[in-house]
């Protein structure tokens, strides 16, 4: 997509976030980073049933994810940076060259918010993203690449 943000554009939004709204995201990280326990599962239970060509047949509700409060607000401090960006994410070649707890260390910046992105928005169309994330590493680690850009490599203009 030629309208995706540049690295340099998504580097700039990070710097234009004020010291509170990094703030705000580091503890909800260290919170998340100090349980294990992220999601629990809702959904699933038979509900009613229906009548499908003359058989009874239950009606169950769709299974789906309840995260914790150390999860809603992680993901609502990187709205609130703006490090969750509007670009091709479903394109994006980095959901599986960066996948896992170590893969993020070298990328840019850039990269660990396309990340973030591309998780936090899969899981609106495949409930369980995060979780699958947050087991594997894969979110954590794009989240202590982010850190590590804002307390030793970030430049302020």
């Amino acid at each position: 997509m030629s309208d995706d943000p540049t690295n340099a554009a998504i580097e700039a939004t990070l710097r234009a976030a004020p010291p509170e709204r990094w703030r705000d995201l580091w503890a909800a990280v260290d919170e998340l980073a100090g349980h294990s326990e992220h999601v629990r599962w809702g959904g699933g239970e038979q509900v009613d049933t229906t009548v499908v060509e003359g058989v009874e047949r239950p009606v169950v509700t769709v299974p789906y994810a309840v995260y914790s409060d150390a999860v809603h607000r992680t993901i609502q401090s990187l709205y609130a940076l703006g490090a969750v960006v509007a670009f091709d994410w479903p394109a994006w070649e980095g959901v599986d060259r960066y996948r896992g707890d170590r893969e993020l260390d070298a990328a840019t910046v850039a990269h660990a918010v396309r990340m973030v992105t591309a998780i936090i928005r899969a899981d609106r169309f495949c409930e369980g993203t995060i979780a699958a994330t947050l087991d594997d590493g894969t979110f954590l680690a794009a989240l202590r690449r982010l850190r590590r850009w804002y307390e030793d490599e970030r430049v302020l203009p």
